[in-house]
This record gives structure tokens, C-alpha cells and sequence, in this order.
């Protein structure tokens, strides 16, 4: 008498579906694009005569390289070196907008803010204002198609290309 094939159970593992879901996010941003609303993000404009070289003394990166075209992803550090928070720079009219994280914002105003001396440079916090980035290949084409692209900025922050907004925050739809 010949044995009966078992029947084998497919047992599905919770960290293949993990794996599956994060294949299909990453073939999502290398093919198409994905926005979501920066709500740890706090923008800060760098305002006044002096704003470029002051901020140069005080970020990691070359700030004489930023254009309307061309953010500057940069590092505020300690005086030591340590890093305190990372941050965006956009040049926008009137000035240079900051985008850092929130958790860090009120304290880097206070310890920046004592650095200001003989520097035409003002400080001024947007908490009225949000970053909405679209991460992804055709996130141009989607900003442009959203009738957004003058108020859209060139950042890349996963290397597949990207865009970022600066919006009204009471202009967004409530979640």
C-alpha cells in the first residue's frame, strides 16, 4: 500500500510579509513617487544682510553653495564637533528658510540667537508653516501637475529624486 503524500502547509512567516511590504515601498519610490507632511519638521527664515556668513560659522556644510535650485543639506554642530541636528537649507525670497527637527528647534534659537552680535541677522520661527516632501523619480512631474512647482524646492533626500513644499499649515486639511 503505497504511503499518502502529506499535504505541506505554506506557513507564512511575519517577517517575509515585512520584507514583501518594504520590496514594494522601495519599487514604489524607485518607480513612482510618495509625499508625506514633515510634522517633526520646524522651518526657521534666516533673515538679513549677514544671514549667509553667519550661518557658514554655524553649519557643517558650505552655505555659499545654496541657490534657489540647490538646497544644502548640512549639520548643526557643538563647538566641539558633536552632532546636535541635522537640517535643509532653502533659499527662498527674503532669505533662507531652515528646516531642522522640531525636537531640537527652541534650543538651537536660544544658543544661536546668543551668537548674534554685530550681525544683521533676525531669526524668525514658522510654526504657521509646514514641509510636505514627494520622494521619488516623478515627483517632479507630480508637484508640477499639483500647480506647485514655484513654491517647490529640489530636495533629494533618498536619491531618487524629490521635492519640497513649504505650505500654510492651516491651509491643509485636517487629518
Amino acid at each position: 500500500m503505497l504511503a499518502k503524500p502529506r499535504m505541506q502547509r505554506k506557513i507564512r512567516h511575519p517577517e517575509a510579509e515585512m520584507h514583501t511590504r518594504v520590496d514594494d515601498t522601495v519599487r514604489w519610490l524607485t518607480e513612482t513617487a510618495a509625499f508625506r507632511s514633515e510634522e517633526t519638521t520646524a522651518i526657521v527664515d534666516v533673515v538679513g544682510a549677514d544671514a549667509r556668513s553667519w550661518l557658514q560659522g554655524q553649519l557643517s556644510n558650505d552655505v555659499r553653495l545654496l541657490t534657489r535650485d540647490r538646497p544644502v543639506y548640512t549639520f548643526v554642530l557643538t563647538s566641539t564637533g558633536k552632532v546636535r541636528a541635522d537640517a535643509w537649507l532653502l533659499e527662498r525670497d527674503g532669505g533662507i528658510a531652515l528646516l531642522l527637527p522640531k525636537s531640537a528647534c527652541s534650543e538651537l534659537l536660544a544658543s544661536w540667537r546668543r551668537f548674534i552680535v554685530m550681525e544683521d541677522v533676525e531669526l524668525r520661527s514658522r510654526p504657521e508653516e509646514c514641509a510636505i516632501t514627494v520622494q521619488g523619480p516623478v515627483s517632479g512631474d507630480l508637484v508640477q501637475s499639483a500647480g506647485l512647482a514655484l513654491k517647490s524646492y529640489s530636495v533629494d533626500r533618498m536619491g531618487f529624486g524629490g521635492r519640497e513644499i513649504l505650505v500654510n499649515a492651516t491651509a491643509l486639511p485636517a487629518a
